[in-house]
């Protein structure tokens, strides 16, 4: 299993279905209120009235209980004598329905609208972990807190019809839960997933991950045995690789990349929405125009906030912060609805949350094939390291032989020796190790490889295991990835970093170190059986946190809604999902829309409005492309 980020993991259960039940008194709701939150339609209730209530006089109890009419059953009214209607209120939740009609004179039975499906929860083996389209508390978090998507799925599943372009590092398209959803245009004379602009090729391949994982929460495949399920099961999915091997790209391609999506727009393809998990602080007034022509074509921009803990109205984040009719700004939620530490807000240029804290999805993962560039089992001793605390700010490492980092013979994964952090350091410090000899890699230039070690740890909120790399023999050094609190599982696993082209010297050194920002007695890491190599790539899953994470799950919802409502222009689907947000207190000033995004409520609602007020005019923003993947707490 692959994992290259910060915090993460989770559970789920399955969707209870109800049998048919008769009218449910307000305590009887009351004890039964979790079980059928799972399993009715929020704010609605089926009716029956007395024999005495004509079909105008139930209509007028309804009305004057602040509820409308969404259907009444005329056939089965006739023959029973009595007026049976399906009440909608915007107002009032289910329950509230229910309390107030038990005591309205003249009603003989209320319900709730209980969904009956055949199957509205997928069998695929990890969606019990993906708390964010199925919460049941099953990572501590508040049952509920999630996008309803059990409950918009017995409603529909299919997007088949639906694209949604990924701008990022490319998809990993072979991946066993994706390549069924790619998108393929060798029908219409087109690539057949899409282009890759950082190397201007028709293979937009990731070796990064981060393209992979929102592939995967947008439109993983559903119901196949595998994996897990994305927002939208079978919607496709087109790879549009404007972001490096080392998640880094240019305002260029990233125009290069929206004049693409919008030819193949214009040549008949259903581009429905397009995921932006990426941004910068600088705005560009050709990327907003080429933005506002995808909206004009009948696109969606779903655009990441951002992960600086900042407030975009303030500090505009691009292209997240432009202020077009066709951008949803997504910041990021976590398992008890609150907001994620390190995601953007703004009362006014934020409009929406999502899901984004402890994402399980799709990922590439790098097997190692061949010989070894370096390999150490760690049973030799500690000549090719060095022991020493990191400067992550200035990008150093200082050899300090009095650090607690030690070769210790127990708990190994292989045979004996392991380095290992214990005994845990104090909070503030930051030990680890760093490889003393320089690793030559410039025989695999042209091609791929990655750094492999097995690794157990035990990480307590607020601290972190991180990677480092080096390309001039340890002159400066790079952040690239890690491991937090969630992750820790206290089991050896295996864990894979890519190694980006830029890195593959022949002065290559890597590094690992332990940062403890928070009291931590029982912290620690051991590192065994490390390599690298060349290596090949196949399907894995794993976890990543940030608003890059929360923004597919609109994206998918995008797809499915465009597939439900294909008639609905892009304004009107905006609005549909910003209007049927579950709006939470913790969410209050912090998004426009103070609410966390509901697929459910989304798909079954009929909607008109006059639109929502998103506030703020901003200039345009100059790309700097740094997917929110690896902007750290720091």
């Amino acid at each position: 299993m692959i994992i290259v980020m910060k915090r993460s993991l989770f559970a789920l259960s399955l969707l209870s279905i109800l049998l048919f039940a008769s009218f449910l008194p307000s305590e009887a709701f009351s004890g039964r209120s979790a079980r059928m939150k799972e399993a009715f339609v929020e704010g609605e209730a089926l009716v029956r009235f007395a024999p005495a209530l004509s079909g105008a006089s139930a209509q007028y109890v309804a009305s004057s209980a602040g509820m409308s009419v969404a259907a009444s059953f005329g056939a089965l009214s006739e023959a029973s004598g009595r007026q049976y209607l399906h009440l909608r209120s915007d107002s009032k939740s289910t329950r509230e329905m229910i309390d107030e009609l038990s005591k309205t004179p003249g009603v003989e039975v209320v319900e709730p609208n209980y969904i009956r499906s055949v199957r509205s929860t997928p069998d695929d083996p990890r969606f019990a972990e993906q708390w964010a389209l199925r919460n049941s508390g099953q990572t501590g978090g508040t049952p509920g807190a999630d996008i309803g998507a059990t409950e918009a799925w017995a409603i529909r599943t299919d997007a088949s019809g639906a694209v949604v372009a990924v701008l990022d590092t490319g998809v990993y398209y072979a991946h066993e839960d994706l390549a069924a959803n790619m998108w393929d245009g060798s029908a219409l004379g087109f690539p057949n997933h899409g282009w890759n602009f950082a190397d201007d090729s028709d293979a937009p391949y990731d070796m990064f991950i981060h393209g992979t994982h929102c592939a995967g929460i947008i439109a993983a495949v559903g119901n196949n045995a595998l994996g897990t399920a994305g927002a939208a099961w079978n919607a496709r999915i087109m790879a549009v690789k404007i972001l490096d091997d080392e998640g880094m790209g240019t305002s260029a391609m990233a125009l290069a990349g929206y004049d693409w999506v919008l030819a193949r727009k214009k040549h008949g393809v259903n581009v429905v929405a397009i995921n932006a998990s990426f941004g910068g602080s600088d705005p560009s007034d050709l990327e907003r125009e080429a933005i506002a022509a995808l909206g004009d074509a009948g696109v969606l921009f779903i655009a990441a906030a951002g992960n600086n803990n900042a407030d975009n109205d303030r500090i505009p984040f691009y292209p997240a912060s432009y202020n077009l009719p066709n951008i949803i700004s997504v910041a990021a939620s976590d398992h008890n609805d609150a907001r994620a530490s390190f995601s953007n807000f703004g009362a006014t240029s934020v409009h929406i949350a999502a899901p984004g804290v402890d994402i399980v999805s799709t990922l590439p993962h790098f097997r190692p094939v061949g010989p070894a560039f370096f390999f150490d089992d760690m049973e030799n001793g500690d000549a090719k390291w060095r022991k020493g605390r990191w400067n992550a700010s200035a990008r150093e490492f200082v050899p300090d032989a009095g650090t607690s980092w030690a070769l210790a013979a127990d708990a190994a994964f292989s045979p004996v020796h392991s380095w290992t952090s214990s005994p845990p350091s104090a909070k503030g410090s930051y030990h680890g190790i760093a490889t003393y000899v320089d690793i030559d890699l410039t025989s695999v230039a042209e091609t791929h490889c990655a750094l492999n070690m097995r690794a157990m740890y035990s990480i307590s909120e607020g601290n972190w295991m991180d990677i480092y790399y080096s390309k001039d023999g340890g002159a400066t050094w790079s952040y690239m990835g890690g491991k937090g609190a969630a992750d820790s599982e206290g089991e050896w696993e295996e864990l894979s970093f890519y190694i980006p082209p830029s890195f593959r010297t022949n002065t290559f050194r890597f590094g690992i170190g332990l940062e403890i920002a928070s009291d931590a007695p029982g912290n620690f890491v051991r590192i065994d059986d490390v390599r690298a190599s060349a290596i090949e790539t196949d399907s894995a899953y794993g976890k990543m946190s940030g608003t890059s994470m929360a923004a597919p799950h609109v994206a998918g919802a995008a797809a499915l809604l465009a597939a439900a409502y294909p008639s609905e222009s892009v304004e009107q689907r905006r609005e549909r999902i910003l209007h049927t947000v579950d709006r939470l207190e913790a969410w209050n000033g912090a998004v426009s829309t103070s609410g966390r995004l509901n697929l459910a409520k989304a798909v079954r609602r009929s909607f008109g409005g006059s639109g929502c007020s998103v506030g703020g005019a901003y200039p345009f923003a100059l790309l700097l492309a740094a997917p929110f993947l690896f902007l750290r707490k720091k």
